[in-house]
């Protein structure tokens, strides 16, 4: 039996309980980061959705709601006075069942609050009575959570407003004359300031989990700090805030109610030992437990904390890079996966340890029953337009077979291609699942019948990582496309010299633009990237090293072209087949992290000779990726020309329009 060695992983908590069995998988997965945990200091968060019950819960897609200035009860202070942009669900899933409201699982508002949001398994009613504790919820009356998320987009301006709002409607708020809030969640907001925090709550009460930290192991390798109650205390300034959480179903803050239930009552450590090859169907003999009674919280058998990835398992805090949304997305997912230090492993597109034939995914944050994500990235203090800039990645479908959609909750528009995206993704899910009825119900049928999922199909073959093939060697290269397309945009946008009426014209054309693009590749199975196996030609080869390489989408020292160990010049110019308007490139050099090409640049093909094209050269360089944008040219032939000496070394060359 194969096996690989995984790092020794262990989580101390508080009193051992027991969760009713029929949860235990049902987790979806959340984090936020903001400060100096984020590499700008604006906030970033993520969330994936797993979804179990209604049929068409699967069918996923953007909408907006504009303010109305309606109330839900005699306790509502602020009325519903922002509008907002939101991810919800055809279906049961996507309805209040009080109200008949659309509700949002994640969102942002116009004023720059973002939030996502998980099911709460350990402060639902359900777990407290099965402990003898009184029932917290109104199940008849009260405020669902989807509603609540609803609430708070449309009324919240800042975090410490989400908090006001939480207090409000522990005794329901005079919603629909309840008593109590009918929900246990969690959400993870943050405002325009760069504040960011995390709620816990039930029926008729909440904790507040205030991001001023990383999280670290102690001295025995356990995440066993605290995660204290902050909502009586001080908070932090604006712009203050800085750390990183995460969080699936189940809670964190160490806290009492009144009645004596505890929020965190976990008492079970649990130790990965080794990973055993997913062919054995043995998958759990890897996990010993202190105290043998599963409860669910933090159990790395019986949640998506499971996450079995390259050569360890479970969620790193520690990790010293700092986040942004393209971190959440897949950052530090391409070749050879994930380093075996100091990744965060909660990506939005990575489904573990690769290559292979076939994988079981029910353990991984993205897996066969995972709906949709989204990636929120927020303002700071100092930034223009007052939280207007404030983005929504969304991916409407499994993450790991879809593509991240930039959207602006500003715009108060959403681009018509997006509506039904669920389909487009799905008819990619379908290359990689082995199912025929699209239905969500859970183990028992339909889409969700069959959590094993074909890499080969995914990312082209046995031997190959992340995007270096199938599915993934394009929806990777157009979200890398667009990651580029975006941060130039952003740069432009936060110079703040357009008027409020400009600054949503000219987002709402570029969302579009970039929606049509996008979905269009996306469902031709292209790539942005115009150079992508495309016909080349070299001044010389070393050894098998070919120059074919060099365009074939895989940034990989095992698929590089190498010029022979002479003196430079060398080149490789490659043929478009046909005239393209290019206006960026990446170009990825050198062996391993080492060996960058230090001097070179771009030229055109004009017709009848080549011509430099402007802002490309460079000197010096110790980089082995360079991205470069430049005034647009209209050419049918690019070449990569570097004057260095000796070997030069090329793993991959993209050029956009």
């Amino acid at each position: 039996m194969k096996k690989w060695v995984v790092k020794l992983m262990a989580f101390s908590v508080a009193a051992a309980v027991l969760l009713p069995a029929e949860d235990y998988v049902s987790a979806s997965s959340m984090a936020v980061s903001t400060g100096n945990s984020t590499i700008d200091g604006r906030p970033v968060a993520f969330k994936n959705r797993d979804h179990w019950s209604s049929p068409d819960g699967w069918q996923v897609y953007p909408y907006y709601f504009t303010a109305d200035n309606s109330s839900f009860g005699s306790g509502d202070r602020y009325t519903a006075r922002f509008s907002y942009m939101g991810v919800t669900a055809h279906g049961d899933s996507g309805v209040d069942p009080v109200t008949n409201t659309t509700i949002p699982w994640a969102g942002s508002n116009d004023k720059g609050l973002g939030l996502v949001q998980v099911a709460g398994h350990t402060l639902s009613s359900e777990f407290a009575t099965d402990h003898g504790f009184a029932v917290s919820q109104d199940l008849t009356n009260g405020m669902s959570g989807g509603y609540l998320n609803h609430v708070i987009l449309s009324r919240a301006e800042t975090v410490d407003e989400v908090e006001q709002i939480l207090r409000d409607t522990n005794n329901g708020g005079g919603f629909h004359g309840s008593f109590a809030r009918n929900t246990s969640a969690m959400i993870s907001v943050f405002d325009r300031s760069g504040n960011a925090a995390v709620f816990e709550f039930d029926g008729d009460s909440f904790t507040r989990d205030n991001i001023k930290q990383e999280y670290v192991q102690d001295a025995n390798g356990y995440y066993t700090a605290a995660h204290t109650d902050d909502k009586d205390a001080a908070n932090p300034a604006d712009g203050a805030y800085s750390g990183y959480d995460w969080r699936n179903n189940f809670s964190k803050v160490n806290w009492t109610k009144s009645n004596g239930f505890p929020y965190f009552v976990d008492q079970q450590t649990t130790t990965v030992l080794t990973e055993t090859d997913p062919y054995s169907q043995d998958e759990d003999t890897n996990v010993v437990n202190t105290v043998y009674t599963p409860d669910g919280i933090h159990d790395w058998e019986f949640s998506t904390s499971a996450v079995k990835r390259h050569t360890r398992t479970g969620i790193r805090l520690d990790d010293p890079y700092k986040k942004d949304y393209r971190y959440f997305i897949h950052k530090n997912v391409g070749s050879y996966a994930l380093g075996s230090d100091n990744y965060l492993e909660t990506l939005n597109k990575n489904i573990g340890e690769l290559p292979g034939d076939q994988k079981p995914t029910g353990w991984h944050i993205n897996r066969f029953v995972s709906t949709f994500g989204t990636v929120l990235v927020g303002t700071k203090i100092g930034d223009p337009y007052g939280g207007k800039l404030t983005t929504m990645w969304v991916n409407l479908g499994e993450p790991t077979v879809g593509i991240f959609v930039p959207l602006f909750p500003y715009t108060g528009t959403i681009p018509s291609e997006l509506n039904d995206m669920y389909l487009a993704i799905n008819a990619k899910r379908h290359l990689v699942y082995d199912y025929t009825n699209d239905d969500a119900v859970g183990y028992s049928g339909g889409r969700n019948v069959d959590h094993t999922i074909n890499t080969v199909a995914l990312v082209g073959s046995t031997s190959n990582y992340y995007a270096e093939g199938g599915i993934q060697n394009y929806t990777f290269d157009i979200e890398n496309w667009a990651f580029d397309e975006y941060d130039k945009f952003m740069a432009d946008l936060r110079t703040g010299t357009r008027t409020d009426a400009q600054l949503k014209t000219d987002m709402i054309a570029w969302q579009q633009n970039m929606a049509t693009k996008m979905k269009t590749h996306y469902v031709a199975g292209t790539s942005p990237n115009v150079a992508l196996k495309k016909a080349v030609t070299v001044d010389s080869t070393y050894s098998t090293y070919a120059a074919a390489n060099a365009v074939d989408g895989i940034s990989a020292d095992e698929s590089r072209w190498l010029s022979a160990n002479t003196s430079g010049p060398h080149w490789l110019a490659i043929d478009l087949g046909q005239n393209y308007t290019i206006k960026s490139a990446e170009i990825t050099t050198g062996k391993g992290a080492n060996e960058a090409v230090s001097n070179f640049k771009l030229q055109s093909w004009n017709g009848t000779a080549w011509v430099d094209i402007p802002g490309t050269s460079v000197t010096g360089n110790t980089s082995t990726k360079v991205l470069q944008t430049f005034t647009p040219v209209t050419t049918s032939k690019v070449r990569f020309y570097s004057t260095d000496n000796g070997y030069v070394k090329v793993k991959d060359i993209r050029i956009f329009e």
